[in-house]
């Protein structure tokens, strides 16, 4: 049973540097805060589906904490909840979920060992046009629990002025319906991975002046468990990469370079050109300004023309523009960490952020649900968030471009996604606050019915005490499809809450 054996381990796992930290930390200030919240919601869909649409309610209580820990070599930033969800008339619904986001990081040994940990747990949905709800409630179908964990040990050292180096050892696992609460098959159609990795990079020192280089390697193994429905479950994806960086500062604000070198890899799911070997990429890295910093490349690699890039700009210190430009060659699984490789935590709120947005961390890519299961495909994504605040004003707003695709694969198939959204917040009075929330995505797929979806709360939140808040939220979602199939549906919901601190 996975609370006995793969939750503990992984909770351990996520919390080692935790531990160790403290070890290496005494004057580590922690701050715990415990909560529990209650809320009843009203929905005119309660699965979340095209036709049959059934109206009920929703009770769910959520107890909860959030553990920040800060000292001079140890950071934590760690909430977790579980969310008791219990429906008034509809049968076969309910049940416990936990949800947690956690990052951590911790200086072992005086400029030389780090430890990086992470873990997320969190209800991802299978396939977009499928049942979804505007909560994320229990539906019954379509939805995987998926848990990730990621542990990540450094060693570093200095060679004068001359040079540095960064051994990097990485161990994660990611794992699906862990909790055997999903009945839907389609939940364990993507299999559980285990992926360690194993990269050396030595970058030159200050000796160099304007002049500057680096060299790493890396090799990494993913290895799917048997099991799911995909001929790819229960194989290995290998992936190899050997590269260079030669940069020379022309002046304080122009950074020209060169990358270059080699990508390797090997899957069952790969046929014919499977987008490894030599690549080149020509860009600059530039400061036109003090508040704006802008990098791009462009060059071939993956076996086509290849970008990257990213930017920033900073119109005060409490608004920013964020942006960036990645492409890569990976598995879903792999995905479901990565963005705990940009972790930050934001120093007004306190919050865990996305270092390429600077808005909250989302695990996972939030422009593709679990479709694309067990084989390895191209990805390729652009992000920008723009966040800030002004007086008793909270405004944040994203947008994304991503594109997914197997054409090395023995099942070729293409995806794109291209979305935005928003949130708005402003304090009408002392005690009562007016908040709204929007978002929509349009997604093309050669091998599925194309969709759009439209999504908008406005919520009411007032505040008792400095330690209790009441609020009222109401929902609208609305999905449309163009292809295979009848899709579409709308959903109308109404939300009451109840939130305690202590």
């Amino acid at each position: 049973m996975f609370w006995g054996r793969g939750l503990v381990s992984g909770a351990i796992v996520a919390l080692a540097a935790t531990v160790l930290g403290c070890g290496a930390s005494t004057a580590a200030t922690w701050r715990l805060d415990p909560s529990i919240s209650g809320s009843v919601e009203y929905t005119d869909n309660v699965r979340g589906v095209n036709s049959g649409a059934e109206s009920d309610l929703v009770f769910t209580a959520r107890p909860g904490f959030q553990l920040r820990g800060t000292g001079g070599r140890l950071r934590l930033n760690l909430s977790a909840s579980v969310s008791a969800e219990h429906y008034a008339e509809t049968d076969g619904l309910g049940g416990y979920t936990p949800q947690i986001t956690g990052a951590a990081n911790a200086e072992l040994f005086e400029d030389h060992l780090f430890l990086d940990a992470s873990s997320s747990y969190r209800r991802s949905t299978l396939n977009r046009n499928g049942a979804i709800s505007g909560s994320g409630r229990d539906l019954g179908s379509n939805q995987s629990d998926v848990f990730n964990v990621r542990l990540s040990p450094s060693l570093q050292f200095g060679f004068g002025r001359w040079a540095r180096s960064q051994t990097r050892l990485t161990a994660s696992r990611s794992m699906y319906d862990v909790l055997d609460e999903n009945d839907d098959p389609a939940a364990d159609s993507t299999s559980d991975s285990t992926t360690f990795g194993v990269s050396e990079t030595i970058s030159s020192g200050n000796r160099f002046g304007k002049f500057a280089w680096s060299l790493s390697g890396s090799h990494t193994r993913t290895r799917r468990d048997s099991g799911g429905n995909n001929a790819a479950s229960g194989n290995t994806f290998k992936r190899s990469n050997v590269q260079g960086r030669v940069s020379y500062a022309v002046t304080r604000w122009a950074t020209p370079y060169v990358r270059f070198g080699a990508d390797g890899f090997s899957d069952v799911s790969l046929t014919g050109d499977n987008r490894d070997g030599a690549f080149f990429l020509f860009g600059a890295d530039l400061r036109p300004g003090p508040r704006t910093t802008l990098s791009f490349g462009v060059g071939r690699r993956f076996q086509s023309v290849s970008y990257d890039g990213s930017f920033s700009y900073r119109f005060s210190s409490a608004l920013n523009l964020r942006g960036s430009y990645s492409e890569s060659v990976t598995t879903q699984q792999e995905l479901e960490s990565e963005p705990f490789e940009f972790v930050a935590t934001d120093p007004i709120t306190g919050i865990l952020i996305d270092t390429r947005t600077g808005l909250p961390i989302t695990p996972g890519e939030e422009a593709f649900d679990q479709s694309f299961t067990d084989v390895v495909f191209r990805s390729r994504i652009f992000r920008m968030g723009l966040s800030g605040s002004r007086l008793r004003n909270t405004y944040s707003l994203s947008w994304f471009l991503s594109r997914r695709d197997t054409d090395g694969s023995a099942t070729p198939r293409d995806t794109s996604t291209v979305g935005v959204s928003g949130s708005f917040s402003r304090r009408l009075w002392p005690d009562l606050s007016l908040s709204v929330n929007g978002s929509f995505s349009d997604t093309a797929d050669n091998a599925a019915a194309d969709s759009r979806r439209y999504q908008i709360s406005t919520s009411l939140n007032y505040s008792l005490s400095d330690t209790l808040n009441t609020g009222l939220t109401v929902r609208h979602l609305n999905r449309t499809t163009e292809g295979p199939g009848d899709n579409e549906l709308t959903e109308n919901s109404v939300v009451v809450t109840v939130r305690k601190t202590f």
